[in-house]
């Protein structure tokens, strides 16, 4: 398996406030009111090389809230607060591409958390 990490930057919408943040980052570095959405995203290359047999995952460690991923625009799936979800993708990823993730802020209490430990493509064989 190859992981590459979508470290930054991010681009951050919370209501009315928007900015860049290098990932891990908090609720309050994003400026997240917690009554708020909060959507993140990230663009990023296709990987290039892959063999016939391997498939592209984006990998989410560590999520502190509930919410839906999307790439290019399509709904990849939907996740649940402090769960490590996962999404094959390798059919949906175009040369150059846009992955965001829309969060619920519906149960943080504590701005200090941080928003996710980690966002990566994995890429594995079959």
């Amino acid at each position: 398996m190859h992981r590459i990490r979508l470290l930054g930057p991010w681009k951050y919408t919370s209501g009315t406030i928007q900015g860049t943040a290098k990932a891990p980052f908090s609720w309050s570095e994003i400026g997240g009111q917690l009554s708020d959405a909060v959507i993140v995203s990230r663009k990023f290359h296709c990987p290039t090389n892959l063999d016939r047999d391997e498939q592209v995952f984006v990998s989410i460690k560590g999520i502190s809230s509930g919410g839906k991923s999307l790439l290019n625009g399509v709904t990849i799936g939907d996740f649940q607060c402090e769960s490590d979800p996962e999404f094959e993708v390798t059919k949906r990823l175009a040369k150059f591409n846009c992955l965001e993730i829309h969060l619920h802020t519906n149960g943080i209490s504590d701005p200090t958390t941080r928003v996710f430990e980690e966002i990566a493509l994995e890429i594995r064989s079959d």
